[in-house]
Protein backbone atom coordinates (compact mmCIF):
# COMPACT_ATOMS: atom_id res chain seq x y z
CA UNK A 1 0.00 0.00 0.00
CA UNK A 2 1.36 3.90 -0.83
CA UNK A 3 -0.21 5.88 1.84
CA UNK A 4 0.36 8.76 3.87
CA UNK A 5 -0.14 12.75 4.66
CA UNK A 6 1.27 15.48 6.73
CA UNK A 7 0.36 19.19 7.63
CA UNK A 8 3.24 22.33 7.95
CA UNK A 9 1.60 25.23 9.50
CA UNK A 10 3.89 28.44 8.23
CA UNK A 11 4.56 32.19 8.68
CA UNK A 12 6.43 34.78 6.84
CA UNK A 13 6.93 38.22 6.63
CA UNK A 14 9.00 40.27 4.17
CA UNK A 15 10.59 43.81 3.90
CA UNK A 16 11.67 46.01 1.22
CA UNK A 17 13.72 49.11 2.55
CA UNK A 18 14.87 51.99 0.36
CA UNK A 19 17.56 53.83 1.53
CA UNK A 20 18.26 56.11 -1.03
CA UNK A 21 16.91 57.64 -4.56
CA UNK A 22 18.09 59.81 -7.01
CA UNK A 23 20.96 61.43 -5.52
CA UNK A 24 24.07 62.25 -6.92
CA UNK A 25 25.87 58.61 -7.40
CA UNK A 26 22.99 56.94 -6.30
CA UNK A 27 19.76 56.51 -8.45
CA UNK A 28 18.34 53.85 -6.18
CA UNK A 29 19.18 51.81 -3.63
CA UNK A 30 17.23 48.87 -1.85
CA UNK A 31 17.60 46.12 0.87
CA UNK A 32 15.39 43.47 1.07
CA UNK A 33 14.67 40.74 3.55
CA UNK A 34 12.21 37.99 4.18
CA UNK A 35 12.12 35.09 6.67
CA UNK A 36 9.13 32.20 7.11
CA UNK A 37 8.95 29.52 9.97
CA UNK A 38 7.69 26.47 9.10
CA UNK A 39 6.19 23.37 11.51
CA UNK A 40 5.86 19.96 9.74
CA UNK A 41 4.16 17.30 11.42
CA UNK A 42 6.98 15.19 10.35
CA UNK A 43 8.76 14.10 12.79
CA UNK A 44 12.30 13.89 11.16
CA UNK A 45 11.36 17.71 10.06
CA UNK A 46 9.93 19.53 12.45
CA UNK A 47 10.18 23.31 12.39
CA UNK A 48 12.67 25.00 9.73
CA UNK A 49 13.32 28.51 9.30
CA UNK A 50 14.02 29.80 6.03
CA UNK A 51 15.08 33.57 4.96
CA UNK A 52 16.81 35.71 2.33
CA UNK A 53 18.67 39.03 2.05
CA UNK A 54 19.16 41.14 -1.01
CA UNK A 55 20.51 44.30 -2.40
CA UNK A 56 19.87 46.43 -5.64
CA UNK A 57 21.81 49.48 -6.33
CA UNK A 58 21.47 51.45 -9.27
CA UNK A 59 24.31 53.87 -9.86
CA UNK A 60 22.26 55.62 -12.46
CA UNK A 61 18.89 54.82 -13.88
CA UNK A 62 19.97 52.68 -16.63
CA UNK A 63 22.00 50.04 -14.55
CA UNK A 64 20.92 47.90 -11.80
CA UNK A 65 23.46 46.00 -10.06
CA UNK A 66 21.64 43.65 -7.53
CA UNK A 67 22.49 40.30 -5.02
CA UNK A 68 20.58 37.72 -2.79
CA UNK A 69 21.89 35.60 -0.34
CA UNK A 70 19.43 32.65 0.61
CA UNK A 71 18.61 29.58 2.89
CA UNK A 72 15.69 27.46 1.62
CA UNK A 73 14.51 23.86 2.49
CA UNK A 74 12.85 21.12 1.05
CA UNK A 75 10.37 18.84 2.94
CA UNK A 76 10.53 15.62 1.32
CA UNK A 77 7.36 14.50 -0.82
CA UNK A 78 4.27 11.95 -0.20
CA UNK A 79 5.77 9.68 -2.61
CA UNK A 80 9.79 9.58 -0.64
CA UNK A 81 7.75 9.17 2.67
CA UNK A 82 5.23 6.77 1.87
CA UNK A 83 5.85 5.21 -1.33
CA UNK A 84 5.01 1.40 -1.10
CA UNK A 85 7.39 -1.25 0.08
CA UNK A 86 8.81 -3.49 -2.76
CA UNK A 87 11.57 -6.37 -2.02
CA UNK A 88 13.73 -8.02 -4.79
CA UNK A 89 17.29 -9.60 -4.97
CA UNK A 90 20.86 -8.40 -5.59
CA UNK A 91 23.48 -10.28 -6.55
CA UNK A 92 25.85 -8.61 -3.43
CA UNK A 93 28.92 -10.38 -0.95
CA UNK A 94 27.95 -9.76 2.41
CA UNK A 95 31.21 -8.51 4.01
CA UNK A 96 30.26 -9.90 7.03
CA UNK A 97 30.84 -13.41 5.12
CA UNK A 98 34.70 -12.64 4.28
CA UNK A 99 37.38 -14.52 6.50
CA UNK A 100 38.38 -10.43 7.28
CA UNK A 101 35.11 -10.78 9.26
CA UNK A 102 36.47 -13.31 10.98
CA UNK A 103 39.64 -11.70 12.76
CA UNK A 104 40.08 -9.10 15.41
CA UNK A 105 39.62 -5.63 14.27
CA UNK A 106 37.09 -2.75 12.70
CA UNK A 107 35.20 -5.09 9.93
CA UNK A 108 34.65 -7.72 12.82
CA UNK A 109 33.15 -5.11 15.75
CA UNK A 110 30.63 -3.60 13.19
CA UNK A 111 29.35 -6.73 11.72
CA UNK A 112 28.70 -7.72 15.42
CA UNK A 113 27.55 -4.03 16.65
CA UNK A 114 25.20 -4.58 13.41
CA UNK A 115 23.09 -7.55 14.40
CA UNK A 116 25.26 -10.65 13.14
CA UNK A 117 26.35 -13.35 16.03
CA UNK A 118 30.06 -13.37 16.44
CA UNK A 119 29.74 -17.67 15.28
CA UNK A 120 28.23 -16.71 12.12
CA UNK A 121 31.13 -14.05 10.88
CA UNK A 122 33.33 -15.47 7.83
CA UNK A 123 31.57 -18.48 7.07
CA UNK A 124 31.71 -17.34 3.31
CA UNK A 125 28.95 -18.20 0.41
CA UNK A 126 27.01 -20.45 0.96
CA UNK A 127 26.53 -19.84 4.83
CA UNK A 128 24.22 -19.21 7.65
CA UNK A 129 24.80 -15.59 7.24
CA UNK A 130 24.16 -15.69 3.26
CA UNK A 131 22.84 -18.69 2.09
CA UNK A 132 23.12 -18.29 -1.65
CA UNK A 133 24.80 -15.50 -4.04
CA UNK A 134 21.67 -13.03 -3.42
CA UNK A 135 20.34 -11.03 -0.76
CA UNK A 136 17.21 -9.31 -0.16
CA UNK A 137 16.80 -5.84 -0.74
CA UNK A 138 13.80 -3.39 -0.30
CA UNK A 139 12.85 -0.27 -2.02
CA UNK A 140 10.03 2.71 -1.80
CA UNK A 141 9.21 5.25 0.77
CA UNK A 142 11.55 6.55 3.49
CA UNK A 143 9.28 7.96 6.39
CA UNK A 144 12.43 8.99 8.15
CA UNK A 145 13.46 11.36 5.82
CA UNK A 146 14.20 14.67 6.86
CA UNK A 147 14.33 17.37 4.68
CA UNK A 148 16.64 19.55 2.35
CA UNK A 149 18.66 22.44 2.92
CA UNK A 150 19.85 24.86 0.48
CA UNK A 151 22.56 27.60 0.77
CA UNK A 152 22.27 30.43 -2.13
CA UNK A 153 23.82 33.22 -3.23
CA UNK A 154 23.11 34.81 -6.81
CA UNK A 155 24.52 38.54 -7.73
CA UNK A 156 23.69 40.01 -11.57
CA UNK A 157 23.00 43.16 -13.71
CA UNK A 158 20.05 44.66 -15.25
CA UNK A 159 20.69 47.04 -18.24
CA UNK A 160 17.86 49.21 -19.70
CA UNK A 161 19.64 52.03 -22.31
CA UNK A 162 17.70 55.01 -22.02
CA UNK A 163 19.64 55.47 -25.47
CA UNK A 164 18.01 51.90 -27.05
CA UNK A 165 14.29 52.15 -25.86
CA UNK A 166 12.53 48.72 -25.12
CA UNK A 167 15.90 47.15 -24.69
CA UNK A 168 16.47 45.00 -21.41
CA UNK A 169 19.10 42.62 -20.62
CA UNK A 170 19.83 40.69 -17.87
CA UNK A 171 22.40 38.54 -15.97
CA UNK A 172 22.79 36.73 -13.27
CA UNK A 173 25.35 33.69 -11.52
CA UNK A 174 23.87 31.68 -9.31
CA UNK A 175 25.85 29.25 -6.83
CA UNK A 176 23.25 26.75 -5.31
CA UNK A 177 24.64 24.08 -2.86
CA UNK A 178 22.04 21.70 -1.12
CA UNK A 179 23.01 19.44 2.14
CA UNK A 180 20.73 16.06 3.05
CA UNK A 181 19.98 15.62 -0.70
CA UNK A 182 16.91 12.94 -0.91
CA UNK A 183 18.93 10.61 -3.71
CA UNK A 184 19.62 6.84 -4.02
CA UNK A 185 21.74 6.10 -1.09
CA UNK A 186 25.27 4.33 -2.34
CA UNK A 187 23.99 3.85 -5.44
CA UNK A 188 22.85 0.24 -4.77
CA UNK A 189 22.89 -2.67 -2.26
CA UNK A 190 26.95 -3.28 -2.83
CA UNK A 191 27.45 0.48 -2.29
CA UNK A 192 25.64 0.43 0.91
CA UNK A 193 27.43 -2.17 2.39
CA UNK A 194 30.67 -1.15 0.97
CA UNK A 195 30.27 2.49 2.97
CA UNK A 196 29.28 0.64 5.90
CA UNK A 197 31.59 -1.85 6.71
CA UNK A 198 34.43 -1.31 4.62
CA UNK A 199 34.76 2.35 4.61
CA UNK A 200 33.13 4.10 7.57
CA UNK A 201 32.85 1.12 9.62
CA UNK A 202 30.71 2.16 12.22
CA UNK A 203 27.37 0.86 13.34
CA UNK A 204 25.94 4.84 13.73
CA UNK A 205 26.67 5.80 9.91
CA UNK A 206 24.09 6.62 8.05
CA UNK A 207 24.68 3.60 5.75
CA UNK A 208 24.93 1.17 8.04
CA UNK A 209 21.44 2.29 9.05
CA UNK A 210 19.76 1.26 5.88
CA UNK A 211 21.06 -2.54 6.65
CA UNK A 212 18.80 -4.58 8.74
CA UNK A 213 19.40 -8.32 9.70
CA UNK A 214 17.50 -11.57 11.06
CA UNK A 215 17.95 -10.97 14.62
CA UNK A 216 18.24 -14.36 14.93
CA UNK A 217 21.07 -15.10 12.45
CA UNK A 218 22.27 -11.88 11.52
CA UNK A 219 21.30 -12.95 7.14
CA UNK A 220 19.92 -9.92 4.78
CA UNK A 221 17.28 -12.79 3.90
CA UNK A 222 14.17 -10.59 4.03
CA UNK A 223 12.69 -11.92 7.64
CA UNK A 224 10.48 -10.04 9.25
CA UNK A 225 11.77 -9.59 12.63
CA UNK A 226 9.73 -9.55 16.12
CA UNK A 227 9.90 -5.67 16.05
CA UNK A 228 8.16 -5.81 12.62
CA UNK A 229 11.68 -4.66 11.16
CA UNK A 230 12.00 -6.65 7.95
CA UNK A 231 15.59 -8.19 6.98
CA UNK A 232 16.87 -6.02 3.99
CA UNK A 233 19.10 -3.78 2.42
CA UNK A 234 17.21 -0.47 2.52
CA UNK A 235 18.45 1.40 -1.07
CA UNK A 236 15.49 4.00 -1.34
CA UNK A 237 16.12 7.83 -1.06
CA UNK A 238 18.04 8.67 2.12
CA UNK A 239 19.76 11.96 3.24
CA UNK A 240 23.06 10.68 2.36
CA UNK A 241 24.09 13.17 -0.62
CA UNK A 242 24.75 16.54 -1.34
CA UNK A 243 24.61 18.62 -4.93
CA UNK A 244 26.41 21.99 -5.60
CA UNK A 245 25.39 23.68 -9.27
CA UNK A 246 26.58 27.09 -10.34
CA UNK A 247 25.82 28.90 -13.67
CA UNK A 248 24.79 31.88 -15.36
CA UNK A 249 20.97 33.13 -16.80
CA UNK A 250 21.02 35.33 -19.38
CA UNK A 251 17.98 37.21 -20.40
CA UNK A 252 17.90 39.27 -23.98
CA UNK A 253 14.04 41.43 -24.25
CA UNK A 254 13.69 43.88 -26.98
CA UNK A 255 10.45 45.86 -28.05
CA UNK A 256 10.55 48.11 -31.26
CA UNK A 257 7.57 50.28 -32.66
CA UNK A 258 8.25 49.71 -36.52
CA UNK A 259 6.28 52.76 -37.49
CA UNK A 260 4.11 50.88 -39.87
CA UNK A 261 1.24 48.22 -40.34
CA UNK A 262 -1.20 45.72 -42.44
CA UNK A 263 -3.88 45.48 -39.65
CA UNK A 264 -3.20 48.98 -38.14
CA UNK A 265 -1.54 51.88 -38.21
CA UNK A 266 1.77 50.42 -36.51
CA UNK A 267 2.73 47.48 -35.88
CA UNK A 268 5.97 46.03 -32.96
CA UNK A 269 8.54 43.41 -32.76
CA UNK A 270 9.37 41.85 -29.71
CA UNK A 271 12.71 39.72 -29.56
CA UNK A 272 13.07 37.81 -26.32
CA UNK A 273 15.84 35.27 -25.28
CA UNK A 274 16.40 33.40 -21.90
CA UNK A 275 19.25 30.94 -21.63
CA UNK A 276 20.98 28.67 -19.02
CA UNK A 277 24.81 27.99 -18.88
CA UNK A 278 25.54 25.45 -15.96
CA UNK A 279 28.55 25.41 -15.42
CA UNK A 280 28.63 22.53 -12.50
CA UNK A 281 26.25 20.19 -11.64
CA UNK A 282 27.93 17.84 -8.79
CA UNK A 283 26.79 15.21 -7.19
CA UNK A 284 28.23 14.26 -4.05
CA UNK A 285 26.57 10.59 -3.28
CA UNK A 286 28.26 10.15 0.11
CA UNK A 287 28.67 13.42 2.53
CA UNK A 288 31.69 14.54 3.59
CA UNK A 289 34.03 12.24 0.78
CA UNK A 290 34.99 14.38 -2.25
CA UNK A 291 35.75 11.35 -3.70
CA UNK A 292 32.17 10.27 -4.85
CA UNK A 293 31.95 13.56 -6.46
CA UNK A 294 30.23 13.10 -10.08
CA UNK A 295 29.38 16.25 -12.25
CA UNK A 296 26.26 15.94 -14.34
CA UNK A 297 26.59 18.81 -16.25
CA UNK A 298 26.31 18.01 -19.74
CA UNK A 299 25.77 13.90 -18.91
CA UNK A 300 23.34 11.90 -18.75
CA UNK A 301 22.77 7.82 -17.96
CA UNK A 302 21.27 4.95 -15.72
CA UNK A 303 24.79 4.85 -14.16
CA UNK A 304 24.24 7.47 -12.17
CA UNK A 305 22.97 10.85 -13.57
CA UNK A 306 19.92 9.66 -15.09
CA UNK A 307 18.08 12.53 -16.90
CA UNK A 308 20.10 14.60 -19.43
CA UNK A 309 21.50 17.97 -18.10
CA UNK A 310 22.91 19.98 -21.25
CA UNK A 311 25.23 22.52 -20.65
CA UNK A 312 23.37 24.87 -22.69
CA UNK A 313 19.82 25.22 -23.12
CA UNK A 314 17.60 28.37 -24.09
CA UNK A 315 14.31 29.00 -25.31
CA UNK A 316 14.30 32.28 -27.50
CA UNK A 317 10.66 33.79 -29.73
CA UNK A 318 10.13 36.41 -32.18
CA UNK A 319 7.29 37.98 -32.22
CA UNK A 320 5.30 40.47 -34.74
CA UNK A 321 2.37 42.00 -33.41
CA UNK A 322 0.09 44.08 -35.95
CA UNK A 323 -2.87 45.46 -34.48
CA UNK A 324 -5.13 42.34 -33.67
CA UNK A 325 -2.92 39.36 -35.25
CA UNK A 326 0.52 38.49 -33.02
CA UNK A 327 2.57 36.50 -35.13
CA UNK A 328 5.40 34.34 -33.54
CA UNK A 329 8.19 31.82 -33.98
CA UNK A 330 9.82 30.02 -30.93
CA UNK A 331 13.20 28.27 -31.03
CA UNK A 332 14.30 25.82 -28.08
CA UNK A 333 17.60 24.64 -27.55
CA UNK A 334 19.10 21.83 -25.94
CA UNK A 335 22.99 21.08 -25.77
CA UNK A 336 24.05 17.69 -26.03
CA UNK A 337 25.02 15.22 -23.31
CA UNK A 338 27.49 12.18 -22.66
CA UNK A 339 27.08 9.08 -20.79
CA UNK A 340 28.11 9.34 -17.61
CA UNK A 341 30.24 5.79 -17.82
CA UNK A 342 33.41 6.55 -19.56
CA UNK A 343 34.26 2.59 -18.98
CA UNK A 344 31.76 1.33 -20.71
CA UNK A 345 30.60 1.51 -24.22
CA UNK A 346 26.88 1.71 -24.72
CA UNK A 347 24.45 1.90 -27.28
CA UNK A 348 24.44 5.41 -27.18
CA UNK A 349 27.39 7.48 -26.24
CA UNK A 350 26.29 10.92 -26.77
CA UNK A 351 23.44 12.63 -27.30
CA UNK A 352 23.28 15.61 -30.06
CA UNK A 353 22.10 18.96 -29.31
CA UNK A 354 18.43 19.49 -30.50
CA UNK A 355 16.54 22.14 -31.89
CA UNK A 356 13.01 22.51 -32.26
CA UNK A 357 10.92 25.94 -33.96
CA UNK A 358 7.22 26.34 -33.21
CA UNK A 359 5.16 28.94 -34.89
CA UNK A 360 1.90 30.11 -34.30
CA UNK A 361 -0.68 32.38 -34.81
CA UNK A 362 -2.83 34.34 -32.52
CA UNK A 363 -6.15 37.36 -33.37
CA UNK A 364 -8.04 39.26 -31.11
CA UNK A 365 -10.90 38.36 -32.74
CA UNK A 366 -12.90 41.01 -30.51
CA UNK A 367 -13.09 42.22 -26.84
CA UNK A 368 -13.62 39.05 -25.79
CA UNK A 369 -12.15 36.77 -27.98
CA UNK A 370 -8.96 35.54 -28.91
CA UNK A 371 -8.56 32.75 -31.49
CA UNK A 372 -5.27 30.48 -32.05
CA UNK A 373 -3.39 27.92 -34.17
CA UNK A 374 -0.02 26.71 -34.62
CA UNK A 375 2.34 24.02 -35.17
CA UNK A 376 4.76 22.84 -32.44
CA UNK A 377 7.88 21.01 -33.74
CA UNK A 378 7.46 22.91 -37.24
CA UNK A 379 10.05 21.10 -39.02
CA UNK A 380 9.09 17.34 -37.81
CA UNK A 381 12.51 16.69 -35.54
CA UNK A 382 12.61 13.45 -33.84
CA UNK A 383 14.00 12.58 -30.73
CA UNK A 384 17.37 10.88 -30.74
CA UNK A 385 16.58 7.30 -30.31
CA UNK A 386 18.38 5.90 -27.07
CA UNK A 387 19.63 2.68 -25.88
CA UNK A 388 19.30 0.93 -22.41
CA UNK A 389 21.93 3.10 -20.95
CA UNK A 390 19.30 5.50 -21.35
CA UNK A 391 16.47 3.76 -19.84
CA UNK A 392 16.13 6.40 -17.40
CA UNK A 393 16.31 9.43 -20.00
CA UNK A 394 13.64 7.34 -22.36
CA UNK A 395 13.43 11.28 -23.70
CA UNK A 396 15.41 14.33 -22.97
CA UNK A 397 12.86 16.32 -20.24
CA UNK A 398 10.27 18.88 -21.45
CA UNK A 399 10.97 19.18 -25.64
CA UNK A 400 12.57 16.13 -25.48
CA UNK A 401 9.08 14.57 -25.28
CA UNK A 402 8.27 15.87 -28.54
CA UNK A 403 7.50 13.01 -30.84
CA UNK A 404 6.87 14.94 -34.26
CA UNK A 405 5.04 17.73 -35.73
CA UNK A 406 2.17 19.07 -33.61
CA UNK A 407 -0.98 21.14 -34.71
CA UNK A 408 -3.36 23.30 -32.58
CA UNK A 409 -6.07 25.23 -32.61
CA UNK A 410 -7.83 27.29 -29.55
CA UNK A 411 -10.12 29.54 -28.74
CA UNK A 412 -10.24 31.99 -25.32
CA UNK A 413 -13.24 33.66 -24.38
CA UNK A 414 -13.39 36.27 -21.49
CA UNK A 415 -16.83 37.01 -19.68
Amino acid sequence: PTQGSYNVKEAFAELRIPIAARQPGVYNLELTGAGRYSDYSLKAVGGVWTYAGGIEYSPIRDITFRGQYARAVRAPNVGELFGGFQQGFATVVDPCTTAAAAAAGALRNTCIATGVPAANLGGGIPSTLQPNSQIQIGAGGNPNLDAERSTSYTYGVVLRPSFIPGLSITADYFNIKISNLIFAAGGGAGGILDLCYNVFQDANNGFCQLVTRNSATGAIDGVTNPDGSVAVVFQGGANLSSLKTSGIDLQFDYNRNLGFGLLGETSRLNFFFLGTWTKNNTIRSVNGDPATDTDCAGKFGVSFCGQPQPTYKWTSRLSWIDGPLTTSLRWRHLGGATDDDPTTDYTVERLKAYNLYDLSFSVDATDNLTLAAGVNNLLNKKPTELGSNAEQANTYPGVYDVLGRDYFVSAQIRF
